[in-house]
């Protein structure tokens, strides 16, 4: 749905927002499109904009999570300010003010979870009852397991709730919730996915490696590269990241690039952009295989994300 008006903006995403100030982020001009979709404890949007600037003041009722799909935007809080890119999305704790800039071609991804749908959940999962709201510091890395496992949580909803009503049974929506309330869960509990904790020494030179192929996925990465940049063995490389993250580095490697597929395609007009070009950027050369690992990470083909 396309709006010129910030003020009918602000009064479309009350449902899954709250009350929030909407303005555009350059200039007087607003030109914003968003759509929406609803389970019974979350709410998920996306929003496509010339500009857009969103502030809020502290809330108690949701946990909100926003990706970049395409440009980067800046989130300020307490009068910090951050930027938010390719590997990394924002997640506003209740409580907590919210300031969102996108000065051009915005397009972000947003999940919404609701605080006591949540907590009655999380207290029947894990049989413990919780004192306060968790707290998550806002910079959640989408190469961590725990973001990446939420991001992919959002995408897979997103394209469920998408399909023609009579093809998604009702059995199969409550087992997609529950899967993206566990892996907001995981998150909350992962502390190598949310804020900056001292690592012991041997991780810093892995989490320089995590950076590298996050900053290289569109050109040759090999496990000699990646040993020798961390300085270490190729067999005790493969054993760091099967012990971070359950899987070798050229695995990790192949999930980064199939994410940042995702947002590319996603951020792409269909007319000046083909799925082959993209697949082949990021190192997929049978596209066929591509479009099978690529259904079953995002539950859509690539050219339906780029029709979007």
């Amino acid at each position: 749905m396309q709006y010129t008006d910030p003020i009918a903006f602000e009064e479309f995403l009350a449902p899954v927002g709250g009350e929030v100030h909407i303005r555009p982020a350059a200039g007087s001009r607003f030109r914003a499109n968003i759509e929406m979709r609803m389970l019974q404890r979350v709410g998920l949007f996306t929003i496509e904009a010339d500009s857009f600037s969103a502030k809020k003041v502290p809330q108690q009722d949701f946990y909100g999570f926003s990706i970049p799909l395409n440009t980067p935007f800046t989130v300020s809080e307490s009068g910090y300010e951050q930027a938010f890119g390719r590997s990394s999305a924002h997640m506003l704790s209740p409580g907590k003010p919210f300031n969102f800039q996108c000065k051009k071609k915005c397009h972000a991804m947003a999940c919404n979870l609701f605080v006591d749908p949540l907590e009655m959940y999380r207290e029947s999962l894990l049989q413990e009852t919780a004192t306060s709201q968790t707290l998550i510091k806002p910079h959640v890395s989408l190469i961590s397991a725990a973001g990446s496992g939420l991001f992919r949580s959002v995408v897979r909803a997103w394209v469920t709730l998408g399909m023609e009503d009579s093809s998604v049974s009702e059995i199969a929506l409550q087992e997609m919730e529950d899967d993206l309330l566990v892996s907001f869960l995981l998150l909350a509990e992962d502390s190598q996915a949310i804020g900056n904790e001292a690592a012991l020494p041997a991780n810093y030179a892995l989490k320089h490696v995590e950076e590298y192929i996050c900053a290289s996925l569109e050109t040759a990465i090999t496990r000699d590269d990646l040993a020798n940049l961390a300085g270490v063995s190729i067999r005790s490389l493969s054993r760091a990241f099967e012990k971070k993250y359950g899987i070798g580095p050229m695995a990790f490697v192949r999930q980064r690039r199939l994410d940042a597929c995702y947002s590319r395609l996603r951020g792409s007009e269909p007319g000046a952009t083909k799925v082959t070009d993209v697949a082949m950027s990021y190192g997929f050369s049978h596209v066929g295989k591509f479009s099978i690992a690529y259904k079953k990470a995002f539950g859509e083909s690539p050219s339906a994300s780029l029709q979007k």
